[in-house]
């Protein structure tokens, strides 16, 4: 038959409920004084990439808007200079039509244009001419051949 082992019971003596204590492996070590005759720290400033961007989008954006000002001031300026050279030119047009008027004597034109051959347009005959013209049927366009068209456009 097998032999059983024998078991045994330690009872490890323990000294109350309350804990211990731990001391440190290795002693603290004591706080150095600053000397100012030591190294001084560098100053650090981070930056951030996306702010600096968004900095230099802000200030391109800035100087464009300004440009576009500048150009629309301009445009302006031209329009009304060029109000003022057609409010001219109808005055000169005015001026120029009342001379031609004086001057031009429309009894002497007629006696001029009848001695060169022309006829007054009521003693000419007129005759009217019509003209029928076959119109093709339409075909419908409908909303899918017009997506097509224009996807075939765009990307053509």
């Amino acid at each position: 038959m097998a032999r059983k082992n024998e078991i045994l019971y330690v009872n490890f003596y323990t000294d109350g409920s309350a804990a211990r204590k731990v001391a440190p492996a290795f002693p603290a070590a004591k706080p150095r004084k600053k000397v100012a005759a030591q190294r001084q720290e560098k100053l650090l400033i981070q930056v951030d990439p996306v702010a600096v961007c968004s900095l230099v989008v802000a200030v391109v954006m800035l100087v464009m808007m300004s440009v576009g000002l500048t150009s629309l001031q301009n445009a302006r300026a031209d329009m009304l200079a060029m109000e003022s050279y057609v409010q001219q030119l109808n005055a000169e047009n005015k001026q120029l039509n009342e001379e031609f008027s004086q001057k031009v004597d429309l009894e002497e034109v007629e006696k001029t244009a009848l001695a060169l051959g022309m006829v007054p347009s009521e003693q000419v005959q007129t005759t009217s001419i019509t003209v029928s013209v076959v119109q093709e049927p339409v075909a419908e366009v409908t909303f899918w051949t017009q997506v097509t068209a224009f996807l075939t456009n765009l990307f053509a």
